[in-house]
């Protein structure tokens, strides 16, 4: 584990132009904006409401189709519909090269490093400030929480809440996987996969969710602005307060992880310090 501080960045951001592009897997045109700070496209979810958490039937279902104990999963119940107002979410995870750009503009900042021998294919050079050869589009990973909130308040953003996560990965139907109600592994970078580490971002496009955003199911978890407290969610009730000590949501499962954990209700947690070889980010605006 390590502590860090939250960098407070001045930086104005000016956004560029929204554009209307039409992306792979999606119903319909998909509204983005350019992020001039890091290069990073941003998909918009317009204002409304959405299913959030999974239902008994849903539960049912999973426990049917994979095994799982009667009333699992925990922490996801009872699902409900939230109205958010409109948001932008980064549309893939941010990669090491942009994760670099950052690390350039904060000199004194932590480059991503793990002491553990698991890691040292991810682990930077601590002395030349740079990512492992071949991998700049991989998503940056060995990040805390308290990295990720950095980064995004560099790039003008921030974290995503776990709610805007989830509308982003499911749309408003309460689909369990981006794509739908039925598990297909060829859609996502899972263990199922067989691959045995992360993918590039954006490898599996036939993933995408509703709204344009890719890797939100599989290759790495993400950290969420969202401390781990019950459903329903509420935005008011101290969950979001970046002061507070707990542990943080993560969101998306994991190139490591199965089909129950790559869904789009599920909820990680882990301490605010914790570095893990499977856990990046993304941000919203």
């Amino acid at each position: 584990m390590i502590n860090r501080y939250l960098f407070n960045s001045r930086l104005s951001i000016a956004w560029l132009i929204l554009s209307l592009v039409s992306v792979a897997g999606c119903a319909q045109p998909v509204a983005t904006k350019t992020n001039p700070v890091d290069g990073q496209v941003m998909v918009r979810v317009p204002a409304g409401s959405f299913q959030m958490g999974t239902s008994a039937a849903q539960a049912s279902d999973l426990a049917h189709l994979f095994g799982l104990a009667a009333g699992l999963p925990v922490g996801e119940a009872p699902q409900f519909s939230l109205a958010l107002p409109e948001f932008y979410i980064d549309r893939t995870p941010v990669t090491n090269a942009q994760y670099q750009v950052f690390l350039a503009a904060h000199p004194n900042w932590p480059v991503p490093y793990l002491d553990d021998s698991l890691a040292a294919s991810y682990n930077w050079d601590r002395s030349a400030r740079s990512y492992p050869s071949g991998r700049d589009e991989y998503p940056v990973v060995l990040v805390t929480w308290r990295d990720a909130l950095a980064y995004c308040q560099w790039a003008g953003g921030r974290l995503p809440t776990e709610a805007e996560w989830e509308k982003a990965a499911r749309g408003t139907d309460g689909r369990i996987w981006p794509w739908g109600n039925t598990w297909d592994a060829t859609k996502l970078n899972s263990a199922e996969a067989g691959v045995g580490d992360a993918t590039p971002v954006g490898h599996f496009m036939a993933g995408t969710s509703p709204y344009g955003a890719l890797d939100m199911a599989g290759n790495v978890w993400q950290w969420t602005s969202s401390l781990d407290r019950a459903y329903p969610y509420s935005p008011t009730d101290g969950r979001e307060d970046p002061s507070v000590p707990g542990a943080r949501v993560t969101r998306g499962g994991a190139w490591l992880f199965g089909a129950v954990a790559d869904r789009t209700a599920m909820r990680g947690r882990f301490e605010a310090d914790s570095i893990s070889l499977s856990i990046g980010f993304r941000c919203a605006q």
